[in-house]
């Protein structure tokens, strides 16, 4: 599987339910934009959600969350 995801097991965590993303979550600055891409480099996002989407049909519970994502 992509991104050891294979290895995972359940966890309990709260969320938010009325948390929303907006542009005001993205990195605003030339710093934070470049730490974003340093953190971010190598991961591709579509596949990233693609595999958690197809987590989803495994795990139904983390199905709010990964679309919020996506």
């Amino acid at each position: 599987m992509c991104f050891n995801i294979q290895d995972t097991s359940p966890v309990a965590t709260l969320f938010t339910v009325k948390y929303d993303l907006t542009l005001s979550n993205s990195p605003q600055t030339e710093a934070e934009k470049q730490t974003y891409k340093d953190y971010a480099n190598g991961i591709h996002y579509l596949s990233l959600v693609g595999s958690l989407l197809y987590a989803t049909q495994m795990w139904p519970n983390i199905q709010f969350v990964v679309s919020l994502v996506a």
